[in-house]
């Protein structure tokens, strides 16, 4: 989240979607792993698609030149690390 709180207003949009998917993540996780069957496993799948959604506005806004690249491509791959352990959660 502090990736991008300096994005100029025009991508501020962008911003809102990082920070909502960003904390949708952890909330999920959380919320999945205190449920059980198929509740568990949405409440996963929601938190792997959320992880996707930050992937790509990240890239976005690494592509407009609104956020530091070395900095982003660091929690890039937090964030890959997050979906592959999620994916493992949910097919297992």
């Amino acid at each position: 989240i502090s990736l991008v709180r300096r994005v100029p207003g025009p991508l501020k949009s962008l911003v809102d979607q990082v920070v909502r998917a960003a904390s949708s993540v952890p909330a999920n996780l959380a919320e999945g792993a205190g449920r059980t069957g198929k509740d568990r496993a949405y409440h996963w799948k929601v938190a792997y698609g959320s992880a996707k959604e930050v992937d790509t506005h990240l890239r976005l806004l690494i592509g407009a030149g609104a956020v530091d690249p070395r900095r982003t491509e660091q929690a890039l791959a937090l964030f890959d690390e997050v979906r592959a352990m999620t994916w493992t959660l949910i097919h297992r």
